[in-house]
């Protein structure tokens, strides 16, 4: 598949870096993980790109939106269009799109940010949501107390 019909390794990292960044900022946040059809490594060109957070305070991120301006989009060359939130049982969900602004295109980035509790992560029992999220394919991103790597490894 061409380059151009999946966004670029290149922004995929420049992307996952930055809030990576973010998130290790940002004591609530308890672990990230790259899930969905990158981390499986089958995107197509409408695929967005799925991150996953745990976190002890769901509601501040669905509630505020000042958290989606901390993330220094421009350093990528890519500035916030427009968000929508979606709730999916105890996950929520904020896409944000972003543009470019060194390209003239109408090439939208999606960027989809699920927040969950730490008892979404959990092992005790594992939620069907969660095993439909993390079993097909999760790249953990950040994982200081290893929430992720146990439930992943439970998944083995």
């Amino acid at each position: 598949m061409p380059n151009s019909q999946v966004l670029e390794n290149d922004l995929i990292e420049a992307i996952l870096e930055k809030v990576a960044n973010w998130a290790e900022a940002r004591s609530e946040i308890l672990a990230l993980a790259l899930v969905g059809s990158y981390a499986r490594g089958e995107a197509k060109p409408e695929s967005d790109i799925d991150l996953m957070f745990v976190t002890s305070d769901t509601e501040f991120f669905r509630q505020d939106n000042r958290w989606i301006h901390e993330i220094s989009w421009e350093d990528i060359s890519h500035q916030i269009l427009k968000w929508n939130d979606a709730q999916y049982g105890v996950v929520c969900s904020r896409h944000i799109y972003l543009a470019n602004l060194t390209k003239e295109s109408n090439n939208e980035v999606k960027i989809e940010f699920s927040f969950g509790l730490p008892s979404w992560a959990s092992v005790n029992p594992i939620d069907s949501g969660t095993f439909e999220v993390v079993s097909p394919g999760c790249k953990i991103i950040y994982d200081p107390h290893r929430l992720l790597a146990k439930l992943i490894s439970k998944l083995k």
